[in-house]
Order: C-alpha cells, then structure tokens, then sequence
C-alpha cells in the first residue's frame, strides 16, 4: 500500500497499476487499516514532514448557543418536505374544509414531528455554554 502527500490518497499496485504518483510512500496494511479504522471514528489524515500519513483527533466544535440552536430549529421546521409548518398548515386547511378528522391527524403528526426537531437540536447544558 502506499500514500501520496500530493493527492492525500492511497494507492495499491493491484488496483492502479503503474499510476501511482511519484511521490507516494510505502506503508504497511495495518497502519493503512489504522488510518482508515481513525478516520471513521472522526480523525483527520494528515502528512508528517517526511510525507507519510498520521491520524489527528479533530478539534470539538464548541457547543451552540441558545440563539444558534433556536435558529437551527426554526429553519428545520420551516422545510417544506421535513418540517413541522406543514403539517400544521393542512392542518388548518383541512379545518377549513370542513374536514375535522383529517386536520386532527395532520396536527397530531405537526406535534411529533416538532417534538422531534427539538430533540434534534436540544438546548446546551448550562456547562456547554461557550
């Protein structure tokens, strides 16, 4: 297996042939599974001065604020396939028909679903405040 700081990539002799950049640097499978094993779990790949690749932890984004999170959760309940709003607009509309079990339904689906955004996008603990 070998790696090109050039084009971040790994590279195999069985799979690419002769088209491995020139600058590619051997590695063993089991640091290639590490890398791979890493990033999965959120690392970044980056490239040692010599050019051989290493996982870092990523940096944790620090928490949201309130305002943040408030903006979030009236974006996911403005979405017109996904969100909470259109629930309760047919809601409404079917009130006005005349039609009273379907906005019922549609209301009750508009409240799960909203309380499912909340969840999505939950207030920060008081410790998470930045």
């Amino acid at each position: 297996m070998k790696y090109s700081p050039k084009t971040g990539g790994f590279y195999s002799e069985r799979v690419h042939g002769t088209a491995i950049p020139t600058d590619a640097v051997e590695i063993s499978m089991g640091a290639y599974l590490d890398l791979m094993t890493k990033q999965a779990e959120g690392a970044r790949i980056l490239v040692s001065a010599a050019g051989y690749p290493y996982a870092a932890e990523q940096k944790k984004r620090p928490a949201s604020t309130r305002e943040e999170i408030e903006a979030l959760r009236l974006i996911a309940y403005a979405d017109p396939l996904k969100g909470s709003d259109r629930h309760f607009s047919e809601s409404n509309r079917e009130r006005l028909l005349g039609n009273a079990e379907a906005a019922e339904a549609a209301k009750v689906n508009g409240f799960s679903r909203f309380a499912e955004i909340r969840a999505e996008y939950p207030w920060p603990d008081s410790s998470d405040v930045v």
